[in-house]
Protein backbone atom coordinates (compact mmCIF):
# COMPACT_ATOMS: atom_id res chain seq x y z
CA UNK A 1 0.00 0.00 0.00
CA UNK A 2 1.01 3.08 -1.04
CA UNK A 3 1.51 6.85 1.15
CA UNK A 4 -1.48 8.35 2.43
CA UNK A 5 -3.01 11.24 0.57
CA UNK A 6 -1.87 14.83 0.33
CA UNK A 7 -3.82 17.99 0.15
CA UNK A 8 -4.90 18.73 -3.51
CA UNK A 9 -4.02 22.35 -4.74
CA UNK A 10 -5.28 22.00 -8.41
CA UNK A 11 -3.02 24.30 -10.74
CA UNK A 12 -5.88 25.51 -12.86
CA UNK A 13 -8.57 28.27 -10.99
CA UNK A 14 -11.65 28.33 -12.76
CA UNK A 15 -13.05 31.86 -12.53
CA UNK A 16 -15.87 32.68 -10.12
CA UNK A 17 -19.27 34.29 -12.04
CA UNK A 18 -21.95 35.51 -10.51
CA UNK A 19 -25.24 36.43 -11.82
CA UNK A 20 -27.15 39.85 -10.96
CA UNK A 21 -30.47 41.11 -10.84
CA UNK A 22 -31.24 44.02 -12.55
CA UNK A 23 -35.20 46.33 -12.76
CA UNK A 24 -35.92 48.79 -15.65
CA UNK A 25 -38.42 51.51 -15.73
CA UNK A 26 -39.43 52.38 -19.01
CA UNK A 27 -39.69 56.22 -18.65
CA UNK A 28 -42.61 58.62 -20.07
CA UNK A 29 -42.74 60.61 -23.42
CA UNK A 30 -44.23 63.95 -22.19
CA UNK A 31 -46.80 65.41 -19.72
CA UNK A 32 -49.38 65.43 -21.82
CA UNK A 33 -49.12 61.70 -22.83
CA UNK A 34 -51.58 59.72 -21.05
CA UNK A 35 -50.07 58.05 -18.10
CA UNK A 36 -48.41 54.61 -18.81
CA UNK A 37 -49.28 52.01 -16.54
CA UNK A 38 -45.65 50.38 -14.79
CA UNK A 39 -45.38 47.33 -14.80
CA UNK A 40 -43.46 46.00 -11.68
CA UNK A 41 -41.31 42.56 -11.98
CA UNK A 42 -41.67 40.33 -9.21
CA UNK A 43 -39.30 39.10 -6.99
CA UNK A 44 -36.41 37.52 -8.73
CA UNK A 45 -34.84 34.28 -7.30
CA UNK A 46 -31.10 34.88 -7.08
CA UNK A 47 -28.85 32.10 -8.80
CA UNK A 48 -27.29 29.27 -6.81
CA UNK A 49 -23.73 29.16 -6.06
CA UNK A 50 -21.53 27.63 -8.25
CA UNK A 51 -20.23 25.69 -5.40
CA UNK A 52 -17.61 23.52 -7.33
CA UNK A 53 -15.95 26.93 -9.00
CA UNK A 54 -16.25 28.03 -5.02
CA UNK A 55 -14.18 24.64 -3.96
CA UNK A 56 -11.73 24.81 -6.56
CA UNK A 57 -10.88 28.40 -6.07
CA UNK A 58 -10.55 27.09 -1.85
CA UNK A 59 -8.25 23.84 -2.76
CA UNK A 60 -5.92 26.21 -4.90
CA UNK A 61 -5.19 28.45 -1.96
CA UNK A 62 -4.31 25.93 0.57
CA UNK A 63 -0.66 26.23 1.56
CA UNK A 64 -0.95 24.12 5.11
CA UNK A 65 -3.47 22.15 7.23
CA UNK A 66 -4.22 18.92 8.64
CA UNK A 67 -6.40 16.23 7.80
CA UNK A 68 -7.34 12.80 8.81
CA UNK A 69 -7.62 10.04 6.39
CA UNK A 70 -9.81 6.59 7.06
CA UNK A 71 -10.58 3.71 4.91
CA UNK A 72 -10.66 0.10 3.63
CA UNK A 73 -8.85 -1.70 1.23
CA UNK A 74 -9.89 -5.42 0.19
CA UNK A 75 -8.21 -7.59 -2.60
CA UNK A 76 -10.07 -10.89 -2.73
CA UNK A 77 -10.62 -12.10 0.73
CA UNK A 78 -8.03 -10.20 2.32
CA UNK A 79 -9.34 -7.06 3.87
CA UNK A 80 -7.11 -4.03 4.82
CA UNK A 81 -8.53 -0.82 7.15
CA UNK A 82 -6.64 2.15 8.10
CA UNK A 83 -6.78 5.28 9.74
CA UNK A 84 -3.92 7.92 9.93
CA UNK A 85 -3.96 11.96 10.24
CA UNK A 86 -1.35 14.10 8.22
CA UNK A 87 -0.14 17.70 8.63
CA UNK A 88 1.26 19.74 5.31
CA UNK A 89 2.88 22.85 5.47
CA UNK A 90 4.14 23.70 1.90
CA UNK A 91 6.36 20.66 0.52
CA UNK A 92 7.13 19.47 3.89
CA UNK A 93 4.61 16.79 5.71
CA UNK A 94 4.23 14.48 8.69
CA UNK A 95 2.25 11.63 8.60
CA UNK A 96 1.00 8.72 10.93
CA UNK A 97 -0.81 5.89 9.86
CA UNK A 98 -2.49 2.58 11.16
CA UNK A 99 -2.95 -0.46 9.07
CA UNK A 100 -4.91 -3.05 10.35
CA UNK A 101 -5.03 -6.76 8.55
CA UNK A 102 -6.33 -10.03 10.14
CA UNK A 103 -6.07 -8.16 13.49
CA UNK A 104 -2.76 -6.93 13.75
CA UNK A 105 -1.69 -3.24 13.71
CA UNK A 106 0.96 -1.50 11.87
CA UNK A 107 2.00 1.71 12.40
CA UNK A 108 4.10 3.90 9.99
CA UNK A 109 5.16 7.38 10.20
CA UNK A 110 6.82 9.49 7.74
CA UNK A 111 8.16 12.67 7.44
CA UNK A 112 9.72 15.27 4.83
CA UNK A 113 11.70 18.04 5.84
CA UNK A 114 13.81 20.44 3.12
CA UNK A 115 13.33 17.35 0.03
CA UNK A 116 14.91 14.97 2.83
CA UNK A 117 12.05 12.28 4.13
CA UNK A 118 12.20 9.99 6.64
CA UNK A 119 10.73 6.44 7.93
CA UNK A 120 9.68 4.78 11.32
CA UNK A 121 7.74 1.47 11.22
CA UNK A 122 6.57 0.34 14.52
CA UNK A 123 8.58 0.72 17.38
CA UNK A 124 11.68 0.54 15.20
CA UNK A 125 13.92 3.68 14.62
CA UNK A 126 13.37 6.73 12.52
CA UNK A 127 15.50 6.15 9.23
CA UNK A 128 16.15 8.50 5.98
CA UNK A 129 13.35 7.01 3.58
CA UNK A 130 15.35 5.93 0.87
CA UNK A 131 12.31 4.07 -1.23
CA UNK A 132 11.29 5.13 -4.48
CA UNK A 133 8.90 8.58 -4.51
CA UNK A 134 5.21 7.65 -5.13
CA UNK A 135 5.03 7.91 -8.87
CA UNK A 136 0.66 8.12 -8.41
CA UNK A 137 -0.92 10.89 -10.10
CA UNK A 138 -3.24 12.22 -7.24
CA UNK A 139 -3.60 15.71 -8.45
CA UNK A 140 -4.34 15.45 -12.10
CA UNK A 141 -7.04 12.47 -11.20
CA UNK A 142 -8.72 15.33 -8.94
CA UNK A 143 -8.32 18.34 -11.35
CA UNK A 144 -10.22 16.15 -13.97
CA UNK A 145 -12.67 14.69 -11.18
CA UNK A 146 -13.44 18.45 -9.95
CA UNK A 147 -13.86 19.56 -13.56
CA UNK A 148 -16.37 16.99 -14.11
CA UNK A 149 -18.55 17.15 -11.27
CA UNK A 150 -22.09 17.70 -10.51
CA UNK A 151 -23.46 19.05 -7.55
CA UNK A 152 -25.24 16.88 -6.47
CA UNK A 153 -27.49 19.53 -4.03
CA UNK A 154 -27.44 22.24 -6.12
CA UNK A 155 -31.18 22.48 -6.14
CA UNK A 156 -31.66 22.83 -2.26
CA UNK A 157 -31.74 26.42 -1.11
CA UNK A 158 -29.80 27.01 1.61
CA UNK A 159 -28.11 23.65 1.85
CA UNK A 160 -24.88 24.16 4.62
CA UNK A 161 -23.15 21.45 2.85
CA UNK A 162 -22.51 20.31 -0.93
CA UNK A 163 -21.78 16.73 -2.32
CA UNK A 164 -19.67 17.12 -6.12
CA UNK A 165 -19.67 13.67 -7.51
CA UNK A 166 -17.96 12.45 -9.61
CA UNK A 167 -17.80 9.08 -11.99
CA UNK A 168 -14.19 7.69 -12.69
CA UNK A 169 -14.81 5.50 -15.99
CA UNK A 170 -11.58 3.94 -15.40
CA UNK A 171 -10.67 3.77 -12.08
CA UNK A 172 -7.33 2.23 -11.76
CA UNK A 173 -6.08 2.28 -7.72
CA UNK A 174 -3.01 3.06 -8.21
CA UNK A 175 -3.49 6.79 -9.79
CA UNK A 176 -4.78 7.27 -6.07
CA UNK A 177 -1.82 5.86 -4.17
CA UNK A 178 -3.05 2.39 -3.42
CA UNK A 179 -1.10 0.04 -5.92
CA UNK A 180 -2.50 -2.99 -6.64
CA UNK A 181 -0.29 -5.42 -8.81
CA UNK A 182 -1.74 -6.23 -12.18
CA UNK A 183 -4.75 -4.49 -11.59
CA UNK A 184 -7.71 -4.17 -14.37
CA UNK A 185 -8.71 -0.64 -14.12
CA UNK A 186 -13.02 -0.48 -12.97
CA UNK A 187 -15.31 1.65 -11.78
CA UNK A 188 -15.51 4.52 -9.46
CA UNK A 189 -16.79 7.75 -8.08
CA UNK A 190 -14.85 10.54 -6.20
CA UNK A 191 -17.52 12.41 -4.60
CA UNK A 192 -16.45 15.97 -2.58
CA UNK A 193 -17.92 17.44 0.24
CA UNK A 194 -17.99 21.03 0.78
CA UNK A 195 -19.82 24.31 2.56
CA UNK A 196 -21.71 26.63 0.42
CA UNK A 197 -18.59 28.88 0.19
CA UNK A 198 -16.53 26.47 -1.37
CA UNK A 199 -14.68 25.42 2.25
CA UNK A 200 -13.56 21.88 1.42
CA UNK A 201 -14.82 19.47 4.13
CA UNK A 202 -13.73 16.47 2.97
CA UNK A 203 -13.14 13.58 -0.07
CA UNK A 204 -14.27 10.25 -0.52
CA UNK A 205 -13.01 8.06 -3.17
CA UNK A 206 -14.67 4.62 -3.91
CA UNK A 207 -13.64 1.92 -6.94
CA UNK A 208 -14.13 -1.96 -7.67
CA UNK A 209 -11.42 -3.48 -10.00
CA UNK A 210 -10.06 -6.47 -10.89
CA UNK A 211 -6.93 -7.84 -9.67
CA UNK A 212 -4.41 -10.71 -9.86
CA UNK A 213 -3.65 -12.34 -6.49
CA UNK A 214 -2.25 -15.79 -6.02
CA UNK A 215 -2.47 -16.71 -9.68
CA UNK A 216 -6.55 -16.20 -9.59
CA UNK A 217 -8.59 -12.93 -10.87
CA UNK A 218 -10.51 -11.46 -7.90
CA UNK A 219 -12.35 -8.33 -6.91
CA UNK A 220 -10.57 -5.41 -5.69
CA UNK A 221 -12.26 -2.36 -3.88
CA UNK A 222 -11.43 0.86 -1.51
CA UNK A 223 -12.91 3.35 -0.18
CA UNK A 224 -11.61 6.16 1.38
CA UNK A 225 -12.35 9.43 3.17
CA UNK A 226 -10.12 12.15 3.77
CA UNK A 227 -11.56 14.90 6.30
CA UNK A 228 -9.81 18.41 6.32
CA UNK A 229 -9.55 18.91 9.76
CA UNK A 230 -7.77 22.15 9.83
CA UNK A 231 -6.58 24.83 6.75
CA UNK A 232 -3.78 27.19 6.26
CA UNK A 233 -2.46 26.82 10.09
CA UNK A 234 1.15 26.18 9.13
CA UNK A 235 1.88 23.32 11.47
CA UNK A 236 5.23 22.87 12.46
CA UNK A 237 7.41 20.02 11.09
CA UNK A 238 10.38 19.11 12.21
CA UNK A 239 13.03 16.51 10.99
CA UNK A 240 13.62 13.74 13.43
CA UNK A 241 16.01 14.00 16.62
CA UNK A 242 17.56 10.90 16.49
CA UNK A 243 18.10 9.30 13.01
CA UNK A 244 19.39 5.78 12.60
CA UNK A 245 21.87 4.11 9.81
CA UNK A 246 21.41 1.35 8.22
CA UNK A 247 24.68 -1.50 7.99
CA UNK A 248 25.03 -3.81 5.63
CA UNK A 249 27.33 -6.88 6.15
CA UNK A 250 28.62 -8.78 3.03
CA UNK A 251 30.38 -11.15 4.93
CA UNK A 252 27.91 -11.66 6.97
CA UNK A 253 24.67 -11.70 4.26
CA UNK A 254 22.75 -9.32 6.77
CA UNK A 255 21.61 -5.75 7.24
CA UNK A 256 20.05 -4.14 10.45
CA UNK A 257 19.51 0.03 11.72
CA UNK A 258 22.21 1.44 14.06
CA UNK A 259 22.19 4.22 15.95
CA UNK A 260 24.51 7.11 13.89
CA UNK A 261 26.51 7.67 17.00
CA UNK A 262 28.29 4.18 17.41
CA UNK A 263 31.20 3.42 16.51
CA UNK A 264 32.31 0.27 13.83
CA UNK A 265 34.97 -2.11 14.14
CA UNK A 266 35.53 -5.36 13.39
CA UNK A 267 38.04 -9.07 13.76
CA UNK A 268 37.39 -12.17 12.14
CA UNK A 269 34.50 -13.39 14.00
CA UNK A 270 32.50 -10.02 15.03
CA UNK A 271 31.39 -6.51 13.72
CA UNK A 272 31.45 -4.53 17.05
CA UNK A 273 29.48 -1.49 17.22
CA UNK A 274 30.83 0.77 20.91
CA UNK A 275 28.38 3.57 22.29
CA UNK A 276 29.19 7.17 23.08
CA UNK A 277 29.12 6.54 26.56
CA UNK A 278 29.83 3.95 28.64
CA UNK A 279 26.50 3.37 29.80
CA UNK A 280 25.42 2.69 25.92
CA UNK A 281 27.71 -0.17 25.82
CA UNK A 282 28.40 -1.92 22.89
CA UNK A 283 26.87 -4.80 20.86
CA UNK A 284 28.16 -7.23 18.08
CA UNK A 285 26.69 -9.46 15.06
CA UNK A 286 28.13 -12.49 13.89
CA UNK A 287 27.03 -15.52 11.38
CA UNK A 288 28.60 -18.93 11.81
CA UNK A 289 27.57 -22.51 10.89
CA UNK A 290 24.81 -23.86 13.37
CA UNK A 291 26.59 -27.58 13.46
CA UNK A 292 23.13 -29.00 12.58
CA UNK A 293 21.86 -28.32 16.07
CA UNK A 294 18.43 -26.50 16.02
CA UNK A 295 17.96 -22.80 17.42
CA UNK A 296 16.76 -23.96 20.86
CA UNK A 297 19.55 -25.81 21.43
CA UNK A 298 22.10 -23.57 20.92
CA UNK A 299 19.97 -20.81 23.39
CA UNK A 300 20.19 -23.04 26.40
CA UNK A 301 23.88 -23.49 25.48
CA UNK A 302 24.59 -19.64 25.36
CA UNK A 303 22.20 -19.19 28.08
CA UNK A 304 24.02 -21.32 30.07
CA UNK A 305 27.46 -19.89 29.49
CA UNK A 306 26.50 -16.50 30.23
CA UNK A 307 24.86 -17.59 33.25
CA UNK A 308 28.71 -19.71 34.22
CA UNK A 309 30.36 -15.83 33.36
CA UNK A 310 28.57 -13.34 35.34
CA UNK A 311 27.79 -16.02 37.84
CA UNK A 312 24.17 -15.21 37.25
CA UNK A 313 21.10 -17.26 39.26
CA UNK A 314 18.78 -16.79 36.84
CA UNK A 315 18.24 -15.48 33.12
CA UNK A 316 15.32 -15.25 31.17
CA UNK A 317 14.88 -17.10 27.42
CA UNK A 318 11.79 -15.30 25.42
CA UNK A 319 10.54 -16.03 22.08
CA UNK A 320 11.37 -12.77 19.50
CA UNK A 321 11.49 -12.94 15.56
CA UNK A 322 14.93 -12.00 13.48
CA UNK A 323 14.44 -11.23 9.92
CA UNK A 324 11.12 -13.17 9.53
CA UNK A 325 13.22 -16.36 11.27
CA UNK A 326 11.87 -17.62 14.88
CA UNK A 327 14.52 -16.86 17.60
CA UNK A 328 14.90 -16.61 20.87
CA UNK A 329 16.27 -13.23 23.13
CA UNK A 330 17.94 -14.19 25.72
CA UNK A 331 18.78 -11.43 29.14
CA UNK A 332 20.98 -11.99 32.07
CA UNK A 333 22.53 -9.56 34.30
CA UNK A 334 25.95 -10.71 36.72
CA UNK A 335 29.39 -9.26 37.14
CA UNK A 336 32.51 -9.67 34.84
CA UNK A 337 35.98 -8.22 35.60
CA UNK A 338 36.44 -8.86 32.02
CA UNK A 339 33.33 -6.91 30.99
CA UNK A 340 33.78 -4.33 33.80
CA UNK A 341 32.13 -4.94 36.07
CA UNK A 342 28.09 -5.26 36.69
CA UNK A 343 26.37 -5.54 32.70
CA UNK A 344 23.53 -7.20 32.22
CA UNK A 345 23.57 -9.27 28.33
CA UNK A 346 21.32 -9.30 25.76
CA UNK A 347 21.19 -11.90 23.34
CA UNK A 348 19.51 -13.05 19.94
CA UNK A 349 20.11 -16.39 18.11
CA UNK A 350 18.64 -17.78 15.34
CA UNK A 351 19.29 -20.45 12.52
CA UNK A 352 18.75 -19.88 9.18
CA UNK A 353 19.90 -22.36 6.79
CA UNK A 354 22.92 -23.83 7.77
CA UNK A 355 23.93 -21.03 9.68
CA UNK A 356 23.40 -19.21 13.00
CA UNK A 357 23.23 -15.81 13.45
CA UNK A 358 24.02 -13.94 16.70
CA UNK A 359 22.84 -10.50 17.84
CA UNK A 360 24.40 -9.33 21.63
CA UNK A 361 24.23 -6.21 23.46
CA UNK A 362 25.93 -5.60 26.54
CA UNK A 363 25.56 -2.72 28.80
CA UNK A 364 26.52 -2.01 32.17
CA UNK A 365 23.28 -2.37 34.49
CA UNK A 366 22.57 0.48 35.26
CA UNK A 367 21.84 1.36 31.64
CA UNK A 368 20.36 -2.23 31.03
CA UNK A 369 16.76 -0.52 29.83
CA UNK A 370 18.42 1.75 27.35
CA UNK A 371 20.32 -0.98 25.87
CA UNK A 372 17.27 -3.38 25.96
CA UNK A 373 15.01 -0.67 24.23
CA UNK A 374 17.71 0.00 21.30
CA UNK A 375 18.64 -4.07 20.86
CA UNK A 376 14.62 -4.17 20.08
CA UNK A 377 14.79 -1.45 17.59
CA UNK A 378 17.56 -3.06 16.04
CA UNK A 379 15.70 -6.29 15.54
CA UNK A 380 12.90 -4.80 14.02
CA UNK A 381 15.46 -3.60 11.50
CA UNK A 382 17.38 -6.57 10.83
CA UNK A 383 17.09 -8.47 7.52
CA UNK A 384 19.06 -11.20 5.74
CA UNK A 385 20.51 -10.33 2.47
CA UNK A 386 20.85 -13.74 1.23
Amino acid sequence: MSRPLRFIAPALVLSLVLGACQSATTPSSGASAPPTPVVTAGPTTPPLPDVAALLRAKLASITSGDQRLTGTLRIGDVQATFEGTQSVNGPDSSTSMATTVGGVVSVEQRIKVAGVRFAKRGSGPWLEDASPVDSANLQAAIEQALSAAVDLDATIAGAAAHRLSSSVASFDPSRYGFGAAAATPGTGTITFHAEADGTPLSMTIQGTWMATSGGATVEGSLEVTIAFTTLNNRPRITAPADVWTTFTSDRFGLSFAQPATFDYSKDKWYDYFTGPTASSGYFATARTTSGGFKVNTIAASELAGWKAQLGAKSAANDAITLGGERARLLSVSGASKKLGGKVTVYEVVAVRGKYLYLVFWIAPTTGADAALAMMQQLVTTFAFAR
